[in-house]
């Protein structure tokens, strides 16, 4: 669900960031959309002030946010952090403890891929 969902802040206007575990992925999409790459989740913490996370278990969360070189590894950038994959609640406290004064944000999504794809950021108003 993060590649529409990126795809859909892009055709809004907003600079985008991404990161994927996928190298492959990662080269695809910023061809077909224009964004830019971090090489690390680490790199990209430190290049924003808010990351969206969109990750597929309780597993790629806990690498992409507490590994070594993962988002909470950054030194400075990203103070605040909205994890909208479908992750545990006890997983999501884990995570949490270890975010010190930045702030995680749960907000996960229900639907599928489809619904992202289909949606239009237009369809719910601007937030500018």
């Amino acid at each position: 669900m993060g590649r529409p969902m990126a795809r859909n802040l892009i055709a809004a206007g907003h600079d985008v960031l991404v990161w994927t575990r996928n190298l492959e992925t990662r080269r695809q999409f910023s061809e077909a959309t224009g964004a830019s790459c971090a090489k690390t989740p680490s790199d990209l913490a430190s290049q924003t002030q808010v990351v969206i996370t969109m990750l597929a278990d309780n597993s790629a969360s806990r690498a992409v946010y507490l590994g070594p070189e993962g988002l909470f590894a950054a030194q400075s950038g990203a103070d605040i952090f909205i994890e909208m994959s479908t992750v545990s609640p006890a997983h999501l406290a884990q995570v949490q403890a270890k975010a010190g004064s930045r702030v995680l944000i749960d907000a996960p999504v229900s639907g599928a891929t489809q619904a992202a794809k289909k949606r239009n950021f237009d369809d719910y108003g601007r937030c500018d």
